[in-house]
Formats: structure tokens, C-alpha cells, sequence
């Protein structure tokens, strides 16, 4: 299904200087992750050998009513994109906030049901979620392509308040391979539903 979406702007397109941590209005170690970098205009993991190579939030307060998406390129095999909206709490210890899950099998994971993105998925993709009252609907976008929803929306009244939005990359990472990488980043509130 078509859908409206996003309706809030690009907040990084990370195109700037290299920078190990991520800068630019991030904060680095959402969930106790190691930090992202900036690294060719992608925001990358930090190859430290670690299975889980990065995570960092947005240092502003989004919503309630809010939606998060980002474009993907490298997608390696065993890595994963973790998006998160309204996070609360400590940025190591979140207490609160949404979180959808895309692997590089093609699987999308939100609250406790999995969907599955289209054969092709790869690099230029994007994906995204959103969190309208207490409706959450899931997205995706292939390369020149029009935004889709994924599956059908869920309904959860857990957490219900404004908060961070968040970002992370996680896989089997080395000293010498950036993995899956971000090239653009979006959301915000939302003030209408379309």
C-alpha cells in the first residue's frame, strides 16, 4: 500500500569532515553501543571487532506523534539497522521508546510481530516507523521508488510520551570492514497524519 510518508524532513545527510564519534547534533552510545562514526559521507560502525558497532540518538525531544527513517547502503550479510523513537531515560539504559529491526535477511521486526521486505532489498533502500497516538506503522522505500507499508499497523500503549529518536548498526564486525552503512536520516514530529 502506498502511504504518506514521511512528512518530516532529512535531519542528517551526513555529508561533512570524518568525524569518530558521530557529530552534529548526536550524542553516541544509545543502548550502551559503541559509538557511530562519520566516515565518506555514511554513518558507519566503529570497527572494533565488537557485534554490536554502534548506536547514537538525536539530541532532540520528538512527538508524542513522531516518525523516524533512514536510507541504508553496504547492507552486509548478518548485520543489522535498529531504529528507535520516542526513547527515554538514559541514553545507556533507555526506560522507554519504540524499537523496529531490519536485518539483512529482509526481516523487519516490530513489537512482537516480523514482516518481510521484498526480494531485491538491498542497497538504497529505506525504512522507517511511526508512532501516531498509539498506532505504530512500519515503511519501506526501494531506490526511486514510493514508500510502502509494511505489514499492517500494530497498537500499543506502552509509551506514550514525547522522546529521543535513535540509531544503531550491529553485525559481525572487524578491525578492517565498515559494514552496513546510513546515508540519510529523517523524522520529527508529526503534526497531521496526511
Amino acid at each position: 500500500m502506498v502511504a504518506v510518508f514521511p512528512t518530516t524532513p532529512i535531519l542528517d545527510n551526513f555529508t561533512r569532515a570524518d568525524a569518530n564519534p558521530l557529530d552534529g547534533g548526536w550524542s553516541n552510545g544509545w543502548k550502551n553501543y559503541s559509538p557511530l562514526q562519520l566516515q565518506s559521507g555514511n554513518a558507519a560502525q566503529t570497527p572494533d571487532g565488537s557485534a554490536y558497532a554502534g548506536g547514537a540518538w538525536y539530541n532532540t525531544d520528538y512527538g508524542p506523534d513522531c516518525e523516524i527513517y533512514l536510507t541504508l547502503d553496504n547492507i552486509e550479510f548478518n548485520n543489522s539497522s535498529v531504529l528507535g523513537l520516542r526513547q527515554t531515560g538514559d541514553i545507556a539504559n533507555p526506560d522507554g521508546g519504540y524499537i523496529l529491526s531490519c536485518d539483512s535477511s529482509r526481516s523487519i521486526a516490530l513489537l512482537d510481530q516480523t514482516f518481510t521486505l521484498p526480494v531485491g532489498f538491498g542497497d538504497g533502500y529505506s525504512i522507517g516507523f511511526s508512532a501516531i497516538g498509539n498506532v505504530l506503522t512500519a515503511y519501506y522505500q526501494p531506490p526511486s521508488g514510493t514508500w510502502q507499508i509494511i505489514g499492517s499497523p500494530l497498537t500499543d500503549i506502552n509509551y506514550p510520551n514525547a522522546g529521543k529518536l535513535a540509531i544503531a548498526l550491529y553485525g559481525a564486525g572487524n578491525n578492517t570492514n565498515i559494514l552496513t552503512t546510513i546515508t540519510a536520516f529523517g523524522g520529527g514530529t508529526v503534526t497531521s497524519s496526511g
